[in-house]
C-alpha cells in the first residue's frame, strides 16, 4: 500500500513538473514543441504575426491599421459605479454618474493621461492613465493612488 502511494505521489509530482503550475504569461517559456527561436520570431516587431496583434508598427493599431483613439462615448462595465459614462472628444472629457465632471485628456505618445476638474474633488479619481485595448472597444483607467495603486475603472465603447 505504501509503495502504491509513493508511485501516485511521484507520478503527480512528475505531471506538475511537465505541465507547469503557473498561469500563461506573454514572457513565459515557449510551449512544448515550439523552439525558443520559433517563439521569438513569432513575436518580433515587424513580423506579420506581430503586426496582426498590433505590435511593432510604431502605433497601436486596430485590425484595419488605423491608430487607436479614445475619442467616443464609453460606458462603465460596473453598474452603479462612480463614473457611469465617459465622453472623450479630443483633449476634453466629461463623466456622468455620481462623479460628473469635466476634464482634460493628454496623449503624450507614451501615456494617455486623464485629469478631472470636479467641483467636489474625488481623491480616488482625480487623475490617471488610460489604457486602450488593441481592438479599440475597451478602455481602462488606472487612477493615481496610494502606494498599492489607485482605483481602476473599465469601460466599453458605445459610440
Amino acid at each position: 500500500m505504501r509503495q502504491a502511494a509513493r508511485i501516485v505521489g511521484v507520478s503527480l509530482a512528475a505531471a506538475l513538473v511537465v505541465a507547469g503550475c503557473g498561469g500563461a504569461e506573454e514572457d513565459a517559456e515557449p510551449a512544448v514543441g515550439i523552439s525558443e527561436s520559433q517563439a521569438s520570431v513569432e513575436r518580433q516587431p515587424g513580423t506579420p504575426e506581430a503586426e496582426e496583434a498590433g505590435e511593432g508598427t510604431g502605433e497601436e493599431g486596430s485590425a484595419d491599421g488605423a491608430a487607436l483613439s479614445a475619442d467616443g462615448e464609453w460606458e462603465s462595465i460596473v453598474e452603479d459605479g462612480d463614473v457611469a459614462t465617459l465622453l472623450v472628444d479630443g483633449g476634453t472629457v466629461n463623466t456622468t454618474g455620481p462623479l460628473s465632471c469635466p476634464g482634460t485628456l493628454n496623449d503624450s505618445g507614451e501615456d494617455i493621461r486623464i485629469v478631472l476638474d470636479c467641483e467636489t474633488p474625488d481623491r480616488h479619481r482625480d487623475a490617471g492613465t488610460i489604457e486602450l485595448h488593441p481592438d479599440g472597444d475597451r478602455l481602462v483607467i488606472q487612477w493615481d493612488g496610494e502606494a498599492w495603486g489607485g482605483m481602476i475603472d473599465s469601460f466599453v465603447r458605445i459610440g
